[in-house]
C-alpha cells in the first residue's frame, strides 16, 4: 500500500518510511566466538572518549562566540523589509 502526502502547489509526495528495514541482533550468530577484551584496551578506550567529549565541548563554546558576532547590518534589514504590520 502506497500513501501520499500532500506538498506545495498542489502536488503529492510518497512517504518515506526510514526505518521499515531494520533488524536487530542482540543475540551471539555463533555461540562463543566473541572476541574478549583485556582491561587495558579498556582502559585505553575509556580515556579517549573523555577526551574527545572535552573537545567537543571547546568547539561548542567557539560556534556560540561567532554567532553572537553577526548583529550589525542584518538586523536592520529586517526593521527595513517587514511585510506584516506590528
Amino acid at each position: 500500500m502506497k500513501r501520499f502526502r500532500a506538498k506545495g502547489f498542489g502536488r503529492a509526495e510518497p512517504i518515506q518510511k526510514k526505518t521499515s528495514h531494520v533488524t536487530i541482533v542482540l543475540d551471539e550468530r555463533v555461540p562463543g566466538l566473541k572476541r574478549s577484551k583485556t582491561k587495558e584496551q579498556d582502559a585505553k578506550h575509556k580515556e579517549e572518549l573523555s577526551t574527545e567529549a572535552h573537545h567537543a565541548e571547546e568547539k561548542k563554546h567557539e560556534i556560540k562566540r561567532e554567532i553572537g558576532s553577526k548583529k550589525g547590518v542584518f538586523n536592520m534589514g529586517r526593521k527595513l523589509f517587514q511585510r506584516k504590520s506590528v
